[in-house]
């Protein structure tokens, strides 16, 4: 999902770079926000599974990148999308299409590790299930 998320959101800025008219522009957000709203819950997940023993650090740092990102957002307002309009939001494609390529390589570490790890979830629902005799 992690490339995928990107992908929706790589198309929705591309699509508001060239947006003709009000209604273009909303449904290039809505494509930015189905990207986002794929990324996220897959991407927490990624940092919690290879964060280790350091489970709190990593969502942490998940967390702050997320709240330094959107911190970014008026910056980017006066920097970018004042001077050059809605085409400004073309430059953000090109860090959209490297976070893609990581992401592609993440994703083959992640389905590695699925297939390698244990998942203790289905073990306990198991366990319930068979009840122990005396």
């Amino acid at each position: 999902m992690l490339p995928i998320g990107m992908t929706l959101t790589l198309f929705g800025m591309l699509l508001l770079a060239f947006a003709p008219s009000y209604w273009v522009v909303l449904f290039s957000v809505c494509f930015v926000g189905l990207g986002s709203a794929a990324f996220h819950p897959e991407g927490s997940r990624v940092s919690y599974m290879a964060a280790g023993s350091r489970k709190g650090l990593a969502q942490s740092i998940f967390q702050v990148g997320g709240n330094a990102g959107q911190s970014l957002a008026p910056i980017m307002t006066k920097w970018i999308f004042l001077p050059l309009g809605l085409f400004g939001s073309i430059w953000f494609t090109g860090v959209a299409a490297v976070a893609i390529v990581v992401q592609l390589y993440i994703a083959r570490w992640y389905k590695v590790m699925l297939q390698t790890a244990p998942v203790k979830g289905h073990r306990c629902r198991e366990a319930r299930r068979q009840p122990t005799m005396p």
